[in-house]
């Protein structure tokens, strides 16, 4: 165990640093007195705030940030907005929205042009959607139906051109398996040219 000097509570020694210029090895200054130190002694340097001072801003601000007023979970998530230019103090702010500003250079245009373009696309998004053919399932796929295009051979017609048969059922044929003669029982018949010559001469 080990006194803080600062704190005057006594600790275990995990929660000091290692300082080797000590006799016993570690800190005089616990762990979280340390951080304290350095944080007061940051908003001085930089903000000329204290850390006082910052709190009294939370609490003006109720807990939350100062744009999109979400509460603070913790002082970790607090952070000193200030004017670039003049290095004025203006309000605390979340860690989003902090670095947001910071993205945006607290360039007030583009910030504008950036609400414009939500504003644009939140309208096209709410316009009605195109309607679209359902899939093979009955699903739709949010794209366009496409239409069946004839295979490799074939036209429109359905008369395959390198078999010189035809594939459309003749009104004075049922549906026929195939044989050897083309005239069996089973699958649908599949007429020559032949054969289509002599139904038309018997018309």
């Amino acid at each position: 165990m080990k006194r803080c000097i600062t704190c005057k509570i006594n600790k275990k020694n995990s929660e000091f640093y290692d300082n080797p210029s000590k006799k016993d090895k570690l800190h005089n200054e616990c762990i979280l007195c340390l951080n304290i130190r350095s944080k007061k002694s940051q908003l001085k340097n930089r903000y000329n705030l204290t850390m006082e001072q910052k709190d009294n801003l939370i609490l003006q601000q109720n807990n939350c940030c100062a744009i999109c007023g979400e509460k603070f979970v913790s002082s970790k998530h607090t952070h000193v907005d200030h004017c670039h230019k003049t290095n004025k103090v203006r309000q605390i702010l979340c860690t989003n929205c902090n670095r947001g500003l910071g993205c945006f250079n607290d360039d007030r245009e583009i910030l504008k042009k950036a609400d414009g373009y939500l504003e644009y696309h939140d309208k096209e998004n709410t316009a009605a959607p195109i309607p679209t053919r359902p899939n093979k399932k009955g699903k739709d796929d949010t794209q366009p139906g496409t239409i069946p295009t004839p295979r490799a051979g074939e036209d429109g017609d359905n008369i395959d051109h390198h078999s010189g048969t035809i594939r459309r059922q003749d009104a004075y044929h049922s549906p026929q398996a195939s044989s050897p003669d083309g005239m069996g029982r089973g699958n649908k018949q599949v007429a020559t040219s032949q054969q289509l010559d002599l139904l038309e001469n018997i018309r």
